[in-house]
């Protein structure tokens, strides 16, 4: 057996004889799960959560000795290095000598990070006079000589944190999750002495800003390599072709002086027709060094008798076309010593993208048979090949980590060659097949373990979908552009699955009838995306287009109308079409309960979403009911779903958190989050949400720091994401500005309300429910600094965009009616608050949403109106009426049934009914036991018994009452937070309308002493 063979890796990829216990994806059947809509109606909203390298050298040289063959000199003793081997010894490198001294000297300057880059066209040298100027400095670099490849942008970031763990003494903390986090650590601990860091073949000089090195950390030398020219901002250095001097003395060095002096004249032509590249004299030189039969005038007449069939090694915007053809016919040369095993091993090679190969993805293509022994005999035949022949004459690279390579130019002039491979066709049906069976055991869920194993696969999988399509069977055409989309789809990278999920729409309707089910599939991925992405209109046009074609061609109960009717519930749950999604749920709940066990996920899934859609709509029991089902599904599976597990758990909490169990919520949002951050990043849009009503938690139990960092956190994830202008950005900002007003911050909190405004008039025409939302929470926030004027004005305008659409919004529009009557009834304008608490009651009635809750929340605020009024009958009345609604649903100790219960006592007192102070005392005790002693919110109860006993006239309770508000206050909140001030304001007013007298009279001892 060769020793060099590879073992055979059954881990490295799907393996196609995995395929049978793979589902095919293609039929995209199942169920999606919505990521969470973040920030509702109300300032303190609550959050929907529907889930539904290698290193190349681009002056490779071919030959057949092994002689020339040269690893970097060992670095000093301590100095780290990762630099590649060169095929190039000291004395073949020629006419640079001048550019590496200019090199050195542009890399000197010291007042701030030293960028050089060395652009020219491919094979001029570019990245072997990196690795030559990187072995004769590496003394003055003892901080390390870092080799970055650059052609996979991508994997950029992953290679300079790999580099750097090996060197830096403080290890990355673990909370540091997000790549950019951990590259800036390494940058920022890198250990003393100059670092050289060597960028090479970069393809994008924009995109490659992120992962360099701060601008003011002047130990570090930069230097980059591109076949592009740099902008303005970067030192520069222009390789052109050798002169020919050096040019005839590098073919010396190969070929020798005797054989040179013999046919000089001819020497000098043969380098000019070679357009005198560096990698087509050495190919040239090696090829004569191989002979020494060989003249050199024989060498050119082959050359040029050889067909250029290479065109795409013409660069067009090069004018050395001699140059050009020079490396095809060089490569010509090497062409003829391979067998012709050999030579189709390299054309299947150059059918895969121009990226690093695994090579069990070429075992696959070309290894067919079942037989174990048969399959490793061949596996070794291969092996042979590929050492033997193609890298023996440098024709294909290998990474220190088994990846493989073809140079890009040796790759085009392959290409060129597949006219002469008899069965090409075949081995393009062959990477066809791999790929379609790699696509195909691909889950709809892509977590971020799959991504990472993905990546080496994704290029070939783009070359395949751009070019190899024609080799695809009809059925299996989807998979490519569909796997791709759903890649980028799970690392939020959405206008790149936009793309592969148009291009998929656009390949599916050339090749199918309007009415095949695989335009159903197409579309209802482009409606998934788009219901994600917040463009409603456009999901419910695609989603009902994928609906209508399955509705004709399949039977009514066929399990892939569930998976549209589950999606399409999804979407009107966004635009709070509550009534319809509830019949679309049970539509798809009942097709998938006709074969439970096929479909327990599916079932899982949509139970969680009636689960959300219940707390939405306040059925708070059934709510719960549906979040018991969807668990105990999960866990009747015998392979659990862990990454469904956690959403659901998710969701579980923020069902908790918004019926007030808070404790329960906290400890399992705070578990869950670490789970989904983990699968799958920070940046994918479940995380987010959990972010955003992880804070919102936080805020309830007036964990104020926590809350900040939270959705600070959350907004900066959503640019990234999204862009600063995305309509997405616009609950977010409402909950900064919510959290910036309850502590104080005004300034803060009027940027954040700036931005919402400059967000509306971005996206007045995209999505009026949203913009209204936004109005109305601007107004709150308003009408929470005491500014009525301007609280009346965003409510008003909320209200104007609702009733200017075709199809009022009842729900919404009751709740903002409702929201205006507060600010009056704030403002002592008795009379308008009730009309308005009226009128919203009349349209709230009409909404298929309405729910107790809002009910229960009408029926408070009327009895106050009432009791103002003093028509305590009334009052009394729409209070025992909320109280005990509040009771039976959300059970006696919930905060929103103690608030009713205290404004029930507040009630009596009013009335002189000896029950008022049990029932005070009764409520503020089960608040503090529910908030804790200091909570924020107890100084604000505190705070309206003080007002309602002073209006009472019962002065000496209403300062107990003030003097516990303030102290909370005060200590909570600060002296200068608008409630502590507002308190103290009233309080000390109160003590000036009071005599003197009085006021010493009712003050307890201990304030006697300290006046």
């Amino acid at each position: 057996m060769n020793e060099n063979r590879e073992p055979h890796k059954q881990d490295d990829i799907f393996k196609p004889e995995e395929q049978d216990a793979q589902a095919d994806h293609s039929n995209c059947n199942n169920s999606r799960l919505e990521g969470a809509n973040i920030g509702n109606l109300a300032p303190r909203a609550k959050g929907n959560n529907l889930i539904s390298a290698s290193t190349i050298i681009d002056s490779t040289f071919i030959g057949t000795q092994n002689n020339y063959q040269q690893a970097p000199p060992t670095p000093p003793k301590g100095t780290p290095s990762n630099l590649p081997y060169s095929g190039v010894p000291e004395a073949h490198f020629v006419g640079r000598n001048d550019t590496l001294a200019e090199l050195h000297k542009q890399l000197q300057q010291n007042n701030q990070l030293a960028i050089c880059a060395v652009s020219g066209m491919g094979g001029i040298g570019k990245t072997e006079l990196a690795v030559q100027y990187a072995i004769r400095h590496q003394d003055e670099y003892p901080g390390g000589l870092c080799w970055l490849p650059c052609r996979e942008t991508n994997l950029l970031g992953t290679k300079i944190v790999n580099f750097a763990l090996s060197i830096i003494t403080k290890p990355i903390p673990h909370e540091l999750k997000d790549l950019q986090e951990q590259i800036n650590h390494c940058w920022n601990h890198w250990p003393e002495g100059t670092v050289l860091v060597i960028y090479d073949d970069v393809i994008d000089y924009a995109a490659l800003a992120p992962y360099l090195p701060p601008r003011n950390k002047t130990q570090f030398k930069v230097l980059m390599t591109s076949r592009q020219k740099p902008g303005a901002n970067y030192q520069r250095i222009n390789l052109d072709v050798l002169d020919v001097e050096a040019a005839l003395k590098l073919l010396r060095s190969l070929v020798g002086n005797e054989r040179i002096n013999a046919e000089l004249e001819q020497a000098e032509g043969l380098c000019e027709w070679l357009g005198r590249l560096p990698l087509a004299l050495e190919l040239v030189g090696r090829y004569l060094a191989g002979d020494q039969e060989l003249t050199i005038e024989k060498v050119q007449k082959r050359l040029e008798s050889k067909s250029l069939a290479a065109k795409a090694l013409i660069l067009k915007n090069q004018g050395d076309t001699t140059a050009q053809l020079g490396v095809a016919a060089a490569f010509e040369l090497s062409w003829e010593q391979l067998s012709e095993q050999a030579k189709e091993l390299g054309c299947r090679l150059s059918l895969f993208a121009p990226a690093p190969i695994q090579w069990s993805l070429v075992e696959q293509c070309v290894i067919k048979t079942g037989n174990t022994e048969a399959w490793e005999d061949e596996q070794e035949e291969l092996c042979e090949l590929r050492n033997q022949e193609l890298i023996e004459q440098n024709l294909l690279q290998i990474s220190e980590h088994h990846e493989y390579r073809l140079h890009p130019l040796i790759r085009e002039f392959f290409k060129a060659k597949h006219s002469e491979i008899e069965n090409i066709d075949e081995c393009k049906r062959d990477l066809c097949r791999v790929m379609v069976l790699i696509a195909k055991q691909v889950p709809e869920i892509i977590d971020l373990k799959l991504v990472s194993s993905l990546t080496f696969v994704v290029p070939h999988l783009v070359e395949v979908a751009n070019n190899l399509l024609t080799w695809i069977e009809n059925e299996s055409l989807i998979l490519p552009c569909q796997v791709l989309g759903k890649f980028y789809l799970s690392q939020s990278i959405y206008s790149e699955a936009e793309n592969w999920y148009q291009k998929n729409r656009n390949i599916i309707f050339k090749q199918f009838d309007v009415n095949h089910l695989l335009t159903a599939i197409v579309q209802n991925d482009l409606a998934d995306l788009y219901s994600l992405t917040g463009q409603y209109k456009k999901a419910d046009e695609f989603y009902k287009k994928a609906l209508n074609i399955k509705l004709e061609q399949l039977e009514d109960k066929h399990p892939d109308l569930a998976n549209i009717y589950n999606n399409l519930g999804n979407l009107y749950v966004k635009i709070n079409n509550y009534q319809e999604a509830q019949l679309l749920y049970q539509q798809a709940l009942n097709i998938w309960s006709l074969e439970e066990q096929k479909n327990i996920l599916n079932l899982a899934t949509v139970y969680n979403n009636l689960a959300l859609l219940d707390k939405t709509t306040e059925n708070f029991n059934e709510a719960r009911i549906n979040h018991e089902k969807a668990l105990e599904l999960l866990e009747k599976q015998p392979v659990k779903d862990y990454n469904l597990l956690t959403q659901f758990q998710i969701n579980l909490a923020e069902y908790y958190r918004t019926i007030g169990e808070f404790k329960k919520a906290q400890s399992i949002y705070e578990d869950a989050i670490k789970i989904l951050v983990r699968q799958f990043g920070e940046k994918h849009y479940s995380s987010i949400a959990a972010f955003n009503n992880l804070a919102l938690l936080y805020m309830d139990i007036g964990q104020y720091n926590d809350a900040e960092f939270l959705y600070q956190k959350a907004l900066t994830l959503q640019k990234d994401v999204w862009g600063e202008k995305h309509c997405f950005l616009i609950n977010t900002y409402t909950n900064l500005v919510t959290f910036y007003c309850e502590v104080g911050e005004y300034n803060k909190s009027d940027f954040y309300r700036e931005r919402i405004l400059e967000l509306i008039e971005l996206n007045l025409e995209n999505n009026y429910l949203d913009i209204a939302k936004a109005y109305n929470n601007i107004a709150e926030y308003f009408s929470f600094k005491g500014d009525y004027e301007q609280a009346d004005l965003y409510f008003n305008k909320a209200l104007t965009i609702l009733q200017k659409q075709e199809e009022l919004n009842n729900n919404l529009l009751g709740t903002i009616y409702h929201n205006l009557g507060s600010l009056n009834y704030q403002e002592k304008k008795i009379k308008k608050a009730k009309n308005l608490f009226l009128k919203a009651k009349k349209f709230l009635q009409q909404s298929p949403e309405f729910g107790y809750i809002t009910l229960m929340k009408l029926d408070n605020n009327l009895s106050l109106v009432y009791a103002e009024e003093e028509n305590y009958k009334a009052s009394l009345y729409f209070q025992k009426r909320a109280l005990l609604m509040a009771e039976n649903k959300l059970g006696k100790t919930h905060s929103t049934t103690l608030k009713f219960l205290l404004n029930l006592g507040c009630l009596y007192y009013k009335m002189k009914n000896f029950q008022a102070e049990l029932i005070i005392n009764k409520a503020l005790s089960l608040i503090k036991i529910n908030l804790g002693e200091k909570h924020p919110d107890m100084a604000i109860n505190f705070y309206n018994l003080a007002v309602i006993f002073q209006s009472s006239g019962s002065y000496s309770q209403a300062i107990t009452y003030y003097q516990k508000a303030l102290e909370i206050a005060v200590h909570r909140l600060g002296e200068k937070h608008p409630h502590t001030t507002m308190i103290q304001n009233n309080y000390n007013t109160m003590l000036l309308e009071l005599s003197e007298k009085e006021t010493l009279k009712l003050l307890p001892e201990k304030k006697h002493k300290n006046d």
